[in-house]
């Protein structure tokens, strides 16, 4: 039984006879006093967790059992108080389901505020319209290894393969993220800096704590110089919770998520629809819905000169796909696959999570796929330019970690990338590895004719190879088990078909052309390799001049998104 039904109901027992006790001098009907009690304790359970979220100081951190206790005794009290009471001519106490209604919608509307884009639509001083609109999609999770388009077994993007075929894209076989996660991986992807430059990591806390980085320059403050209006549409809560990150946009937003189920209404559709709207459940946006701002935005920039960042969850663990895609890989075994993975479980579970990650991911690709049919009745193939991406992948038990942040092997970091050029224009794709940089710098340079960060242009065919970096500064949580590597620091750096892992004292070295699943370490074989990759590895520090304290935790409204992502306990 949930918490919130455990406490609540012997709670708000003992409260409705201790409040009845005190206002029965008043002596109002029992079907007044029921309707009353009933009234104050529904608008209790579902209004005191937002309420308490944004008061102040220990009140925010009450227990949800604790602020629906207080609220109920201020509303029953309120309610029943001179219970003879009429306004209009109607009775105080029967007005309780009106107050309840009331406060129902007011809870709605707090949860699920909408963003003032008035910021976005006004737009920079010397608008930039006329020139292409560019629409970033970062499919959070999602590997490229898992992507029927790159080559992976089970059909999982069916409709971004159709669309790369009809529209001719281009298709980077190698691409690569500087970070195993989300909030340093899109943070180099708005600076094109590495996470040891702008310090969005998890060796300043940035995965538990509120801190604010500044780093010199972001790609929206960069467009924006050029008159570029910008917008950032997060899914993810936690690309949300580091001050900084959104800095330059002209509208900064996480995308409004679905209304959750009661604890009443889930527990039932647990029970009689377990694979039907499970997303409720995952009190995030889904595609569809990332699909409907993007698509308004976009519609606001119907001349040009926008730039538009869309993160999107769905392929986040839990991995909860819904109908019609859950058992398409699982089968019969689809009421078995787990949510989420520890490091400790076996390999039968860990296929099973991975076959739940595989449909929904295809989920995503359905949702997207209908992003594109929109796009493409709105003309912006013609003339706008559309990337495809991830921040990171996912591990299930590969080199003995899951999840994310856990290591920098190919699962984690090795990412899509599919460009989507407009008419007359042509890009040629690499068989070398490119990294999320290069993306960075694309975008600035295509907006303002200069590069940002230290990334190359795509489009510049005579652009020499690079070697390709990642970072990982650690990022153990005491109460999860994700891997033996977790907790340790590690670099690594890809240059033409060699990759070489530093940490914990010791180099590993893979030759990705005939090992792409880092089995077998080279090191030993080639000494001469890992002394001249040695000497590309990013640096791996810590800077104080980048980062900022701002106080507190993680923000309380985003802590349930959290926690169902696996964040939190």
């Amino acid at each position: 039984m949930p918490p919130n039904l455990q406490l609540g109901v012997p709670l708000g027992l003992g409260l409705g006879a201790a409040t009845w006790f005190g206002v029965r001098s008043a002596n109002p009907s029992a079907l007044d006093t029921g309707v009353s009690l009933a009234a104050s304790l529904w608008v209790a359970l579902v209004a005191a967790g937002p309420l308490f979220l944004v008061l102040p100081g220990p009140f925010a951190a009450l227990p949800e059992w604790a602020a629906a206790a207080l609220l109920f005794l201020a509303t029953g009290g309120a309610l029943v108080w001179r219970a003879d009471a009429q306004l209009f001519g109607v009775p105080i106490t029967r007005l309780a389901p009106t107050v309840a209604l009331a406060a129902l919608l007011a809870v709605v509307a707090f949860k699920n505020p909408s963003p003032d884009r008035s910021g976005f639509r006004a737009g920079p001083e010397g608008s930039a319209a006329g020139h292409p609109n560019l629409l970033v999609l970062v499919l959070d999770t999602v590997r490229a290894d898992h992507m029927s388009l790159y080559g992976y077994p089970r059909e999982t993007t069916p409709e971004l393969a159709r669309w790369v075929a009809n529209r001719n894209a281009a298709v980077f076989p190698r691409a690569y993220s500087p970070a195993n996660w989300t909030v340093p991986a899109h943070f180099s992807l708005f600076t094109g800096t590495m996470p040891s430059e702008h310090q969005a990591h998890c060796g300043n806390q940035a995965h538990l704590r509120r801190p604010v980085i500044d780093p010199p320059e972001t790609l929206a403050e960069r467009v924006g110089g050029a008159g570029f209006r910008s917008a950032g549409v997060m899914a993810n809560p936690n690309a949300m919770s580091i001050r900084g990150i959104g800095r330059g946009f002209d509208l900064w937003m996480l995308a409004p998520p679905p209304y959750p189920l009661s604890f009443v209404g889930e527990r039932l559709r647990r029970s009689f629809a377990p694979l039907r709207f499970r997303g409720v459940e995952h009190p995030l946006a889904t595609g569809a819905m990332v699909n409907v701002e993007v698509l308004s935005l976009l519609d606001d920039c119907d001349a040009g000169g926008c730039l538009v960042v869309a993160n999107y969850i769905d392929v986040h663990s839990p991995f909860r796909p819904s109908l019609p895609y859950a058992g398409r890989f699982n089968g019969d075994a689809v009421r078995a696959a787990p949510g989420g993975l520890q490091a400790s479980d076996d390999a039968q579970r860990a296929e099973l999570a991975m076959a739940a990650y595989d449909e929904e991911l295809l989920e995503l690709d359905a949702a997207l796929g209908e992003l594109f049919v929109a796009l493409d009745e709105r003309g912006f193939f013609e003339s706008g330019w559309l990337f495809v991406t991830s921040d990171h992948g996912e591990a299930f038990l590969e080199h003995k970690s899951v999840h994310h942040a856990s290591s920098l092997y190919d699962e984690q970091i090795r990412i899509p990338l599919l460009v989507f050029y407009p008419d007359g224009v042509f890009v040629p794709t690499r068989e070398g590895p490119v990294g999320l940089l290069d993306l960075t710098a694309t975008l600035s340079v295509i907006a303002t004719g200069g590069s940002l960060g230290v990334g190359r242009d795509l489009r510049d065919r005579a652009a020499g190879e690079r070697a390709i970096q990642a970072e990982f500064y650690g990022c153990a949580h005491p109460r999860f088990d994700w891997g033996p590597y977790t907790g340790i620091p590690a670099r690594s750096v890809i240059l033409g078909n060699r990759k070489l892992i530093e940490f914990a004292g010791r180099s590993e070295l893979y030759a990705l052309d005939i090992d792409p699943h880092e089995r077998i370490d080279r090191s030993g074989l080639e000494p001469t390799t890992v002394e001249r990759l040695s000497s590309e590895l990013p640096p791996l520090e810590r800077r104080t001049d980048r980062v900022r304290d701002a106080g507190g935790w993680i923000d309380p409204h985003n802590a349930d998104a959290l926690r169902a992502l696996g964040y939190l306990e």
